[in-house]
């Protein structure tokens, strides 16, 4: 019997041992978040809520400011797009009424140009 009593000891130091080293390890764990929590509160205290308020405004109002100058870039680079196809536009227009209107001055030259030939043409067979 005495060999029972050696197993039964043996036994329950292990669930013993076992049990401690579960207690150890779930402490171990556990104390993390905690120890987050504190952290978190202790730094909690130290601000107040107008402090907060002046954090969250400045945060805000950076944000909406680089929302504007942002946009401002986008608008400028927009209206050179505009100015540079109305530009181009305006050009071409007014290559179109400077064609038109060299076209009749062309035509009146060459009609001139011929009338003048064919004049020169009668002086010299009618000298001949």
């Amino acid at each position: 019997m005495s060999k029972l009593k050696a197993y039964h000891e043996q036994i329950q130091e292990s669930i013993d041992k076992g049990i401690n080293k579960v207690e150890e390890q779930y402490k171990a764990l556990i104390a993390r978040p905690f120890n987050l929590a504190e952290k978190v509160e202790s730094e909690a205290r130290n601000l107040s809520v107008n402090q907060l308020r002046e954090k969250h405004d400045k945060a805000v109002d950076n944000l909406y400011d680089s929302l504007r100058a942002f946009n401002k870039k986008v608008n400028g680079y927009v209206a050179e797009v505009i100015a540079k196809l109305e530009g181009s536009a305006e050009e071409a227009s007014g290559e179109q009424e400077a064609e038109a209107e060299a076209k009749p001055a062309k035509a009146v030259a060459k009609k001139t140009s011929t009338k003048k030939a064919e004049e020169k043409k009668e002086a010299l067979a009618g000298t001949a």
